[in-house]
């Protein structure tokens, strides 16, 4: 794959994201800056389909989409290194 259909792959992923962030967020009225970032900020580390929206930044913060755990993978790894650390103690 060159560099130009990476980008454009990009593009098109970036252009379906706003589309659905639109019907979403924005109710399919157009797009609404405003409306897009209340909705996100309401769902902020949601994880879905193994995704989740978090910010990142302090002064200009930006949206990430970003990979996640869900709660059943942070409680299996809890419970792993909760074994890990007791069986060392024995």
């Amino acid at each position: 794959m060159c560099s130009s259909d990476l980008m454009s792959d990009t593009t098109d992923h970036k252009a379906n994201l706003k589309n659905l962030l639109t019907d979403v967020a924005c109710r399919g009225q157009g797009w609404n800056s405003r409306s897009a970032g209340w909705w996100l900020a309401r769902n902020v580390e949601r994880v879905i389909g193994g995704r989740c929206f978090k910010r990142e930044g302090n002064q200009h913060p930006k949206w990430v989409l970003a990979g996640a755990k869900s709660l059943k993978d942070q409680e299996k790894e809890t419970m792993e290194i909760s074994k890990q650390f007791f069986n060392q103690k024995t």
